[in-house]
């Protein structure tokens, strides 16, 4: 993941804290996503890059938040519940 400078994150932040306020469900969570992909290659323009560029970011992201969020979720979760006999 990369992490960028915080100034830079304290101005995307601020934009994100707003919407996140707004967002209620799954729905919202895929069309934000999708729509944000979408104004940024209206804006940059539609080449193989970008498109390269924000699909691998969005794989990234997902992995992130797996790697972030769901394992150590997960881990709880087994210390709470027990561990599936196999």
């Amino acid at each position: 993941m990369p992490y960028i400078k915080k100034v830079f994150r304290d101005s995307l932040d601020s934009h994100l804290t707003k919407l996140s306020e707004e967002i209620i469900n799954k729905g919202d969570y895929t069309y934000c996503i999708y729509k944000l992909a979408s104004l940024i290659l209206k804006i940059k323009g539609i080449n193989y890059d970008n498109l390269s560029a924000l699909r691998s970011s969005m794989d990234d992201a997902s992995f992130e938040w797996y790697r972030r969020k769901m394992i150590t979720y997960e881990d709880q979760k087994i210390i709470e519940n027990g561990d599936i006999d196999e």
